[in-house]
């Protein structure tokens, strides 16, 4: 086996810092630019060249969420609101709870119209036009699984321009049980937040390559965390990996340019990713307008761009390995041949997307591959039990040296760059649907 240099103990280090340290960092926060300046100050000191890019999000700081039951003596439930979701009036909405289960518009009824609806797991995107046309007062949604606390999400912006919005909150599973075994008839949503424009950041370090510098591979993580809530598994512990890969490979150097790249603002739906790729797409189109350019002999920084290593939610002691391809076919088969040569072994891999900023480049056409590790634990992201205590160093070393030798071989040491620059068909028409249902209309296609 090559020799590594990764070391789960420095990783773990970072994980320290900014799980702990810097704490909840939602894009477009002090927090998450301190973290930024973290993770910048790191990766000078592998002596990466170094650059930050900020771009506009709109943030949303939560100021009030109440549920009460009002049947009989009145009594409050804990509950997470659902960001950039409507605002109650003051003093809240009040009305009728009808068990609308999963929302499905082929068994929504004339006698949900008005009434606060009470769901398992939440709204579906896929069902939310018809929901909203049966205008509920409010909607709460109930944790699909037993022993976990409120989660922290928001709607997408786009939707709520688009077809409106209600008070939203989220409530245990223990909770929703308490209110059908207890029949519950009415209750009251209040629910009061402030909307902001702000700047995220992305930070990129730069390793250039020794000789095919023109070849780029990207290895990234996202900064950001859920309001509120540490973000020690999501994604504080993916970069603690790229960071400690960053001094790992700096180290030991590369043919090719490697480009680490911490992004901001990826809770609140991939933007700092879709930033950088617009961008990518932008200089293209513009270097193609150029009467001289020579599709077979000019190469944009966008199409030098070859391959993607995207890190999200890692280091979980009790959990499985996952590794998720979007590209093409012989590039997960050297993972998987990698993994049967060195291990560790990998409980789920395959070519599927993984909702994270490797999608965001995906959709200009750049291959990539996320490596993952989840287990029970798992389940409490997006909410504030999300803590470092279940994660530790020798399990994101174990990742992380696949990684570093997967990098080491494949990239920084191959005398040829082995995967071809292409997304399979199936697999580019499931990442353009991704963003069409997330409205994300002006969002490039792929080149």
């Amino acid at each position: 086996m090559e020799c590594t240099q990764f070391q789960g103990e420095e990783a773990f280090k970072h994980l320290q810092v900014l799980a702990k340290e810097v704490g909840p960092r939602p894009g477009g926060s002090p927090a998450e630019k301190q973290a930024g300046e973290y993770i910048a100050g790191q990766m000078k000191s592998f002596g990466l060249d170094v650059s930050t890019d900020s771009f506009p999000v709109r943030t949303h700081e939560q100021k009030k969420t109440a549920l009460w039951v009002l049947d009989g003596e009145p009594r409050r439930i804990n509950a997470a609101s659902q960001l950039f979701a409507a605002n109650s009036p003051e003093g809240g909405v009040e009305g009728e709870l009808a068990f609308v289960e999963t929302a499905h518009p082929q068994y929504l009824e004339d006698r949900f119209r008005d009434k606060v609806w009470l769901l398992v797991g939440g709204l579906p995107m896929a069902y939310y036009e018809m929901a909203m046309r049966m205008r509920p007062r409010a909607i709460i949604a109930v944790e699909n699984q037993m022993g976990v606390l409120p989660k922290r999400t928001h709607l997408r912006i786009p939707y709520r321009e688009r077809y409106g919005s209600v008070p939203t909150v989220r409530i245990a599973y223990e909770d929703g049980m308490d209110l059908i075994k207890n029949k519950a008839k009415r209750v009251r949503v209040e629910t009061r937040g402030e909307e902001r424009d702000a700047r995220s950041i992305n930070v990129v370090g730069e390793l250039p390559g020794s000789a095919e510098h023109h070849e780029i591979v990207v290895i990234c993580a996202h900064l950001d965390s859920v309001r509120h809530v540490s973000g020690a598994g999501d994604n504080a512990s993916g970069v603690s990996i790229m960071l400690e890969l960053a001094r790992a490979l700096s180290a030991s150097g590369s043919k090719r340019t490697l480009r680490f790249i911490a992004f901001g603002s990826e809770e609140f739906g991939l933007k700092g990713s879709i930033h950088y790729a617009k961008q990518l797409a932008a200089r293209d189109a513009e270097a193609r307008r150029d009467p001289d350019f020579r599709e077979s002999f000019d190469r944009t920084e966008l199409l030098a761009h070859r391959l993607c290593v995207n890190l999200d939610m890692h280091g979980v002691i009790l959990g499985t390995n996952i590794a998720r391809c979007l590209g093409p076919e012989n590039l997960l088969a050297a993972v998987r041949l990698l993994s049967s040569e060195i291990g560790p072994a990998f409980a789920r891999m395959g070519e599927e997307l993984f909702s994270s900023d490797g999608l965001a480049l995906g959709a200009v056409g750049i291959p990539g591959i996320a490596f993952a590790r989840t287990g029970g634990s798992s389940v409490v992201t997006h909410s504030r039990a999300d803590t470092i205590e279940f994660l530790d160093a020798s399990h994101l070393e174990m990742l992380g040296r696949f990684i570093e030798i997967f990098l080491h071989r494949y990239v920084a040491k191959a005398f040829v760059f082995p995967f071809e620059r292409r997304l399979p068909k199936r697999l580019d028409e499931k990442v353009q649907d991704y963003f069409r249902k997330r409205m994300a209309e002006d969002f490039p296609p792929a080149c």
